[in-house]
């Protein structure tokens, strides 16, 4: 930038331009923090477990997930798509609830094994279910949609792992 002005006048444009250009960056900044304490604020994670398992008919063996999550209610609709288990897809959308209010509390109860299929909630066939693995969505992870953006909280983190289950 050249700082040789003619006049005071072309200094005061500059500064005028420079203290502009500070506003809008300030603003841009505003506003995208804005929308993603809006995105962290419409999901919470309450609790998270899970529980390994093994026994019963013909030795199954699995793991139980309970996951408590608290949506708060926006201008946008909050809408529950999918849970991945380790690279393994789970539909949510029998969890979406039209209740009016500021928050709602989801309860999400998985029981994830091998031989024992009658808890899950989307009840795919097993070959359905290995055909959409995908090995880079590890770990526990929840997809919504918070109006038309597609969004995905980490409940892996949160995620307390309780004792093992040896069942007779």
């Amino acid at each position: 930038m050249n700082n040789n002005y003619s006049n005071i006048n072309d200094k005061k444009y500059a500064m005028k331009v420079n203290t502009d250009n500070y506003r809008i960056f300030a603003i841009l900044i505003f506003l995208s923090m804005n929308g993603l304490l809006l995105h962290c604020q419409s999901l919470k994670v309450v609790s998270a477990t899970s529980q390994g398992w093994a026994g019963g008919i013909c030795c199954a063996t699995g793991v139980n997930y309970h996951i408590n999550l608290q949506l708060i209610r926006t201008k946008l609709p909050i809408i529950l798509d999918t849970i991945w288990l380790e690279g393994y897809p789970r539909d949510l959308s029998a969890y979406n609830t039209k209740k009016e209010g500021k928050t709602d509390t989801v309860n999400i109860f998985i029981q994830e094994g091998w031989r024992t299929n009658i808890y899950e909630i989307d009840r795919i066939s097993d070959k359905e279910f290995i055909l959409n693995y995908d090995e880079t969505k590890t770990g526990v992870k929840v997809q919504y949609r918070l109006g038309k953006q597609k969004l995905t909280l980490d409940i892996t983190p949160f995620l307390k792992e309780l004792e093992f289950i040896a069942y007779p």
